[in-house]
């Protein structure tokens, strides 16, 4: 009986390494914020996003910050309520509905 455990908790652990092996190599796909543009959309998001987080708290309007450091960055609204912007990466579509939300993929509605 001892060998017969001591055999299943032996192969039990070679199928267990086996099996994170094989998830290790074959990592999986990447998600759509993991993505090189996403990742530079967040970043450009973000920048954007506190320029007009900090010059609304300053100077109590959205307007004033100079956006045109974010080429591909689109201003699509500015009100009383918060602000959307949103950027193009690689034909891929980001926004930043704020204050205080994070970069997700979607245009701004």
């Amino acid at each position: 009986m001892g060998r017969a455990a001591g055999f299943l908790f032996v192969l039990a652990g070679l199928i267990a390494s086996a099996f994170g092996f094989v998830h290790h190599v074959q990592a999986p796909p990447k998600g759509t914020m993991e993505t090189v543009a996403a990742k530079q959309a967040v970043t450009e998001l973000k920048d954007a996003g506190d320029q007009l987080y900090l010059t609304k708290k300053w100077a109590d309007t959205y307007d004033g910050p100079d956006l045109k450091n974010f080429p591909d960055l689109q201003l699509v609204r500015a009100d009383d309520a918060g602000f959307c912007i949103q950027v193009v990466k690689d034909t891929r579509v980001f926004r930043l509905v704020g204050p205080g939300g994070q970069p997700e993929p979607g245009r701004c509605t």
